[in-house]
């Protein structure tokens, strides 16, 4: 049993040696052992930081695009929006969305599909991507 001296230690201190903060597991973040990542994600994990490290707009722009690309290949919806997200060339993330979209839902990731799809900032364009996903013609 744990003895705490009134006013010595902080509330965590106390609870903790009464059992009552317990670590809830959860998914392996960016920074977990390799061992409890698959390799796509540690991939697309260094991907993502590494295009974020890019200065110029464009050519950070076409790097986020292609990994937005290969993560819907892989059906990684989580990678694609943000991917999509960091992209502030407008044309860009349009297509990158669009075709991003399109990959997801052709693989079976429709909800993923959608909110990428919607992501799309051309109203006409986010219409034929909603609309090609609706209707299952998925080949870009």
């Amino acid at each position: 049993m744990c003895r705490v001296p009134a006013g010595r230690w902080s509330l965590a201190l106390l609870l903790l040696c009464t059992g009552c903060m317990r670590q809830q597991p959860s998914a392996p973040a960016a920074g977990a052992p390799a061992a409890e990542r698959s390799a796509g994600e540690d991939d697309f994990a260094a991907r993502l930081e590494a295009a974020k490290g890019i200065m110029t707009f464009e050519k950070r722009a076409d790097a986020l695009a292609q990994l937005a690309q290969d993560a819907a290949d892989a059906g990684d919806g989580q990678v694609v929006k943000s991917a999509i997200e960091l992209i502030q060339v407008v044309e860009t993330r349009n297509n990158a969305a669009f075709s991003a979209a399109l990959r997801l839902a052709k693989s079976g990731k429709g909800d993923d599909a959608v909110a990428v799809a919607k992501m799309i900032m051309s109203l006409e364009r986010r219409d034929e991507a909603l609309a090609r996903i609706a209707k299952g013609n998925t080949g870009e």
